[in-house]
């Protein structure tokens, strides 16, 4: 049986172009102790959703080795397991990834891409944050703030603008009731939803009307109480709902 949590998102649609519909696969954090061929089976069963793409919310190798050949041998696993996913994969940098800055190299070798970095497909805009070497979302770069506020700017016009980082630092801040910088960047910049990973359990609260979402584990180490899943996320017009799959069905 599937869990289903439906967010529906209505928004202002005068001046929209009649963007496609689209359907995207959301993946867990892989490692943090590993279950050998869970993340595996997690893609595989995945694959029947029919995606137009797939993103994570970081945690792709365990990372943690003192020497780039050790790193370089994970990144190599990890892109061996996901080889057979034919479309498009974004992947969000965890704390497994990119831990201290002197690795933060082989990150940009085996991605391909920046550890922020921002994309469009179908009118709705993704922003992808690199939160994981930092505690507290107060510590992260000064720099990280203002390429936030620019490329959210840059996208206003957007139908839909998902946000997703590893840590759910702005989870701690807020359950606290503390006052959060990037909260309130999103919050100004109508951003439509976060999704984030790390705790490898799934959590769900609308603060000031922004959904966030943890997704649970699709390989790494879980609970008693927990299970394997991964998300689909559909976007129709100016709404999306989500859909959280267990690994096994009930």
């Amino acid at each position: 049986m599937r869990k289903l949590l439906v967010l529906m998102l209505i928004g202002v649609s005068i001046g929209l172009t009649q963007e496609d519909d689209f359907s995207f696969v959301i993946l867990g954090d892989r490692t943090g102790d590993h279950q050998e061929g869970v993340y595996g089976a997690v893609v595989e069963k995945s694959l029947a959703e029919g995606a137009d793409f797939y993103i994570t919310v970081g945690d792709q190798i365990e990372g943690y080795a003192n020497f780039f050949h050790d790193i370089n041998e994970q990144w190599e696993e990890y892109f061996g397991i996901v080889e057979h996913i034919p479309v498009e994969l974004y992947l969000v940098p965890g704390n497994h990834d990119i831990w201290d800055d002197a690795f933060e190299g082989l990150w940009r070798e085996w991605t391909g891409r920046e550890p922020n970095y921002s994309f469009d497909y179908e009118g709705v805009h993704f922003l992808i944050l690199d939160n994981g070497r930092w505690d507290f979302t107060a510590d992260l770069p000064e720099e990280t703030f203002a390429w936030v506020v620019d490329d959210l700017s840059y996208k206003e016009d957007a139908r839909l603008t998902l946000v997703f980082f590893h840590k759910p630092l702005i989870y701690y801040t807020l359950t606290e009731n503390e006052g959060d910088r990037l909260h309130k960047i999103l919050l100004e910049h109508g951003v439509d939803g976060v999704f984030m990973g790390h705790l490898h359990t799934y959590g769900y609260t609308d603060y000031d009307g922004i959904p966030y979402t943890i997704i649970g584990s699709s390989g790494g180490h879980i609970s008693a109480e927990d299970f394997f899943q991964y998300a689909v996320v559909n976007v129709e017009r100016d709404s999306y709902t989500v859909e959280i799959v267990p690994l096994e069905s009930e």
